[in-house]
């Protein structure tokens, strides 16, 4: 679901940037290009932090190990899916460089669909698994921005 919402959302920006000038942006493109470039960096690394972070526990699947424990340093002191913010940070970047407003909402929208059912999906698993310590650490962070969900 992720990979599907991502691609669908990466062609369809592209298309869009391409196909309707209306939604682009009319002024100062230059630095708009360079900013979204920026943020497509930060979100890159913010990504290799999360997963650093995790270390032995990192997976492209929703597993949990048997010896997995809850991480809560890092950027995991923020909120509960770092990485999957990254993910969404990145997006916007491209969105911003391709300098079209149309192509910024479906980089943001179509994605975080599939992000949004991954980060229930691996709520779920991670609940059943390490019980009260993850309820505990679900209760002090926001899922993805902090002070908002």
């Amino acid at each position: 679901m992720v990979i599907a919402t991502a691609v669908i959302g990466v062609a369809a920006a592209f298309i869009l940037a391409d196909h309707v000038r209306s939604a682009g942006f009319n002024s100062a493109r230059w630095p708009v290009f360079t900013l979204g470039l920026a943020i497509i960096v930060l979100g890159i690394a913010l990504r290799q932090w999360s997963v650093h972070t995790l270390g032995q526990f990192f997976t492209v699947q929703v597993r949990v190990r048997v010896d997995q424990t809850v991480v809560d340093s890092g950027p995991y002191r923020f909120v509960r899916h770092p990485s999957y913010a990254a993910i969404i940070l990145s997006f916007v970047g491209i969105g911003i460089a391709l300098e079209n407003w149309l192509s910024l909402v479906v980089l943001v929208v179509v994605p975080t669909i599939g992000l949004v059912v991954r980060i229930r999906v691996e709520e779920r698993a991670l609940t059943d698994a390490l019980g009260e310590p993850y309820r505990r650490f679900s209760a002090t962070r926001a899922r993805l921005i902090p002070g908002v969900w």
